[in-house]
């Protein structure tokens, strides 16, 4: 497996500072967090709240679900899976959720279909668009939910990846590590119309 490292600074709690390696993935691990690539994750929907209120989907084994197109929050009462397909059934985003306030904001079509394990239901939120600097689980696009700039950014807590998608380019793929004691932090340079799919912890961005 090909390693590219990039220098970052460490930030203690206790105030020292250091300096370490940080993996931007390639090969085969990069390939594997990445999947199968679904054109839609370059595709942009219509932002306007979609005609439905909060929902409880509960669970049927083997059941596809579907939403009306829109841009939803989703949230669990249990420890789960929740996958979202796309029309040709390529996998587009999953997410484990844990227990609420813990979500997952993802844009899903009508044509889309929902599953998920280990959850007895789950709670689906439509939610208006607003920029961030704070991202949770989800994907999200660059000039509609967070500005395009330089930005230095790091987890808030745990394991998780960072990636990123251009239309024509290479995907690429950041690890984010954190813990009570270190965040570390990292640069990205975020363009217009670029979109970041995000896993496995929240990442806040800060502008440089």
């Amino acid at each position: 497996m090909q390693t590219e490292y990039t220098t970052h600074d460490w930030q203690y709690t206790d105030g020292l500072q250091g300096v370490y390696k940080r993996l931007s993935l390639f090969g085969g691990e990069k390939e594997a967090i990445i999947g199968d690539i679904s054109d839609e994750i370059y595709t942009s929907i219509d932002r306007k709240i979609a005609d439905t209120e909060p929902l409880m989907l509960e669970y049927t084994e083997d059941k596809d679900y579907r939403m009306p197109t829109g841009r939803y929050d989703v949230y669990a009462q249990v420890a789960g899976v929740f996958y979202v397909y796309d029309s040709d059934e390529t996998l587009l985003f999953r997410e484990i959720i844990s227990y609420m306030p813990e979500k997952i904001t993802v844009d899903i079509k009508e044509d889309y279909m929902i599953r998920m394990s280990g959850f007895n239901s789950v709670m689906i939120e439509p939610i208006e668009t607003e920029m961030k600097t704070e991202l949770n689980p989800g994907i999200w696009e660059v000039g509609v939910d967070i500005e395009p700039g330089n930005y230095t950014f790091s987890g808030d807590y745990g394991l998780g990846y960072l990636q990123l998608f251009e239309s024509g380019k290479e995907p690429r793929v950041f690890e984010v590590i954190s813990s009570e004691n270190v965040q570390p932090k990292s640069t990205i340079q975020l363009e217009e119309g670029q979109k970041l799919r995000i896993n496995g912890v929240t990442i806040n961005f800060e502008k440089k």
